[in-house]
């Protein structure tokens, strides 16, 4: 489970950010093989991608100047991992 969590923001372009928080499903998916390089040593590669949902909440971003709502982004949160590893076997 992710939570995204703003409270109130003033960034230097003028945008004010008044926000709460939500929680969004995480999950993972992974594959993975290994080779024997000798008896005790292993060459290990994994791959993972990892979805986080998506950053969009029930924030209001307003123009400070003007007071008027802006449109609210939305951004996808999402890693993709490429892991690679020696095992040594005791």
């Amino acid at each position: 489970m992710t939570t995204h969590d703003i409270d109130q923001v003033v960034s230097s372009s003028g945008v004010v950010i008044v926000g709460d928080k939500t929680n969004d499903f995480t999950w993972r998916l992974a594959a993975g093989t290994g080779y024997d390089l000798t008896d005790n040593l292993s060459l290990n590669v994994e791959y993972a991608f990892m979805d986080m949902g998506k950053s969009k909440t029930s924030r209001t971003y307003l123009n400070s100047l003007s007071g008027t709502p802006l449109d609210t982004p939305e951004t996808k949160m999402q890693s993709h991992n490429l892991l690679v590893g020696l095992r040594y076997k005791f």
